[in-house]
């Protein structure tokens, strides 16, 4: 693995490697599958926020190995956020589950929003003003 911004960062088998990046499910895979044949752990963590709860902090998916997400677990607690006194966050899976389970989260969030705008668009068509579409 190349770590352009640590030149002399060399990962040692048993490190654990936590990606944020969500891009999409095949560089996870593929990162996963390197990191494993360099003996080195690998956790997935997608983080699920919106601009409102970044002072309260997000929730988190993880996915890889049990044993990596038991480990640090107790760290993930403390920077996830809380509902009812429990930390948002949650083990999904196995290798990059947590990034397809991401990328499905965002497409029914955008699948939301088309809506409410189709809906907008129909009430304007019927002659609807912005009060009486407001207090629907």
């Amino acid at each position: 693995m190349r770590y352009p911004r640590c030149p002399s960062f060399t990962p040692q088998s048993g490190d654990i490697i936590i990606d944020g990046s969500c891009d999409n499910v095949d560089e996870c895979l593929r990162r996963s599958s390197e990191a494993q044949e360099k003996g080195l752990e690998f956790l997935s963590l997608a983080i699920l926020d919106t601009d409102a709860d970044a002072r309260q902090g997000p929730a988190l998916l993880s996915s890889g190995t049990k044993s990596t997400y038991d480990l640090l677990e107790p760290l993930l607690n403390k920077v996830a956020c809380e509902v009812d006194h429990r930390p948002c966050i949650a083990y999904v899976g196995t290798a990059c589950t947590a990034v397809y389970a991401k990328h499905a989260v965002g497409a029914l969030e955008n699948a939301e929003l088309q809506l409410l705008a189709e809906l907008f668009d129909v009430m304007k068509q019927g002659k609807m003003n912005l009060t009486e579409i407001g207090a629907i």
